[in-house]
């Protein structure tokens, strides 16, 4: 080729790139703003930036994305502002929705043409119970009672009274007027004869300084089933000691009479708000644990395996956290570790980072590590997870004793290494380091738009992986504990993810040979998010590497899929030689005996195996 047919080819080449990066451009303009709107649109958006990027620089980083990104910031930002007020929205209405679910009864607003516009938790029970519908409308099954409900309906809405008493069966109604003109509804208060309300007796005794057994009659009594003569039956006293309680109670309280001491206790809202089990009121996992460490700060925790097992701690990923474990497996197991979870600052229930995300860390891990009595223990880290677990083993020689390193990243030795990542990839860390406001900006739309929709962010990782992750992320039991720990992940906000991100593309360094304890990695050839070359290059200037495990068609999640593989190696079985169980001072104490007291020792011994 003459040198005019290549210079022609090349500037028909340069040519036909522009304009493909010009409507590519107007492709992520139209997809940022659509994402505001429809949280589906995530995978697109995501899909035209690795295509935007990957264009023509496909040998590492290139100065004229951070000014083609730039130019996209302003528009990114707006979005941000528009989703975070549609958040917004969302959680005053879900918090309106939380507290109606915490009435001690039943409340279902209509129109005044009989439409269901919201109703708590409490009225879908009772009304389940009876048997009534309430999809759209309230329909009560018995065609009489229907017929009852409707004029009352018509009774109240017209004027004729503020309010009416209904009872359907075991189900006691008060409907009434909500709201003036254009906006008035109608509200029904609903509540069962046979429901028993969840009067707590520490509250009573604190509130009214009531003695235990006062504040136990007084529940008793609003239970509605109790008169004074059954409540003291059912503690265990007497009529007259029964009567002295409640004298006593009349005083402390004010009552003068029991249907006084009732009707006050049921209109305290500190005492007649139901209290739901910790497990469902906090939405936690139930091998969930926290600790306060002594500067006051809160670790959440999970644990897992055997309680006096050799210790593992697992240093979870950026979009994970302490559940973010395969942990079907880890029950099946037998290999007699115990696995701690901890979340990282700012995740699931840990206090934010009050210092940067690794110092915060390293910091935190020395506090936990010895109340929990933990002096020595090997450390595992899956992701980005094997960030934190590499600088654990170099701030802390003495107490990491293994390194294991299951699909983590590693480090960039100079901006060529950023040819082997994910398009997308590649952009974040150049975005970081030459426009942080920019980088910042777009992975804070990322994340919004998963927290917004967390199933089309897994499928966005599903699609991404190879058929081997593919197969396990697809099953529907693994799918629910994903969107547990997204949810989990995401409790406190993406403020910790987004600085967990930008510290690693800008800040993090790790020298191989300060890593002085063995080390094992586990990674799959097919990882597209923390490439199999880079990791491979880094083990080789490893001092100690004790096991390599490359695992061929595996992606970035094939803990999920090579757990047992893992454990095995955590902790290999061995077999016991013929003295391993007698202790060395026991063979000491042994040859040291005449050889008749030997003798004797040992028949009996013999005797038993």
């Amino acid at each position: 080729m003459g040198i005019a047919t290549y210079k022609v080819a090349m500037e028909s080449g340069t040519k036909v790139s522009d304009e493909r990066k010009s409507f590519l451009y107007d492709k992520l303009l139209h997809s940022i703003y659509a994402l505001v709107d429809n949280e589906s649109e995530l995978p697109a958006l995501l899909g035209l930036m690795d295509e935007f990027f990957s264009l023509k620089h496909k040998d590492g980083l290139n100065s004229s994305h951070s000014e083609h990104m730039s130019g996209l910031l302003p528009h990114v930002q707006r979005a941000n502002e528009l989703l975070e007020k549609i958040a917004a929205l969302h959680l005053k209405s879900n918090h309106a929705d939380t507290v109606l679910d915490h009435i001690p009864m039943g409340i279902v607003l209509i129109s005044t043409q009989a439409s269901i516009l919201s109703k708590n938790t409490r009225a879908a029970d009772l009304l389940e119970h009876i048997g009534a519908r309430h999809d759209t409308e309230l329909h009560f099954n018995h065609s009489g009672r229907q017929k009852q409900f409707l004029e009352t309906v018509k009774q109240v809405t017209s004027g004729e009274a503020h309010g009416a008493p209904l009872r359907m069966g075991d189900l006691s109604l008060w409907i009434s007027n909500f709201g003036e003109g254009a906006n008035r509804q109608l509200a029904i208060y609903l509540g069962h004869h046979t429901y028993r309300r969840n009067i707590r007796i520490d509250q009573l005794m604190t509130h009214y300084n009531l003695t235990e057994k006062e504040a136990q009659l007084t529940a008793r009594l609003c239970d509605g089933h109790s008169s004074l003569k059954e409540a003291a039956e059912r503690m265990g006293i007497s009529i007259a000691t029964a009567r002295s309680h409640l004298k006593h109670i009349f005083a402390k309280t004010g009552a003068e009479r029991q249907a006084d001491l009732v009707k006050m206790v049921f209109i305290n809202p500190i005492l007649a708000l139901q209290q739901k089990p910790p497990a469902l009121q906090s939405g936690i996992s139930s091998k969930t644990r926290v600790m306060r460490l002594p500067s006051g700060r809160t670790i959440s925790y999970a644990e897992y395996g055997d309680p006096i097992g050799m210790p593992v701690l697992f240093c979870h990923a950026i979009t994970g956290c302490r559940l973010m474990l395969p942990v079907e497996s880890i029950s099946r197991g037998k290999c007699g570790f115990r696995l701690i979870a901890p979340d990282r600052a700012g995740y699931g229930l840990s206090s934010p980072a009050l210092q940067d995300p690794m110092q915060q860390w390293l910091e935190d891990m020395r506090h936990f590590l010895q109340q929990l009595g933990i002096s020595e223990c090997c450390v595992a880290g899956h992701s980005a997870g094997g960030v934190y677990a590499m600088a654990l083993a170099v701030e802390y020689p003495d107490i990491v004793n293994h390194l294991c390193l299951i699909s983590s990243i590693a480090p960039l030795r100079n901006l060529a290494d950023a040819a082997h990542l994910l398009p997308i990839n590649r952009m974040v860390i150049h975005l970081a380091r030459s426009n942080p406001e920019a980088a910042r900006a777009f992975l804070k739309l990322s994340m919004q738009a998963a927290l917004k929709e967390p199933d089309s962010y897994l499928k966005l990782i599903t699609n991404s992986s190879p058929d081997m992750d593919r197969e396990v992320l697809e099953d529907a039991g693994l799918k629910q504990h994903l969107h547990e720990a997204f949810r989990e992940t995401t409790r406190q906000g993406i403020g910790h993810i987004i600085d967990e991100l930008m510290y690693i593309s800008t800040r993090w360094r790790i020298s191989a040979g300060a890593i002085a304890c063995p080390v094992s990695i586990w990674h799959g050839k097919q990882d597209k998010h923390s490439p199999f070359t880079l990791i491979d290059r880094f083990r080789n200037r490893l001092k100690q590497v004790v096991h390599t495990s490359w695992m061929e068609g595996a992606g970035h999640y094939m803990l999920f899929h090579h757990w047992p593989a893992i454990e095995n190696q955590l902790c290999p079985k061995k077999k016991a030689k013929p003295d391993a169980a007698i202790p060395a001072v026991l063979l000491a104490w042994v040859a040291s005996l005449p050889l008749g007291q030997c003798l004797e020792f040992m028949i009996p011994t013999l005797d038993i195996a």
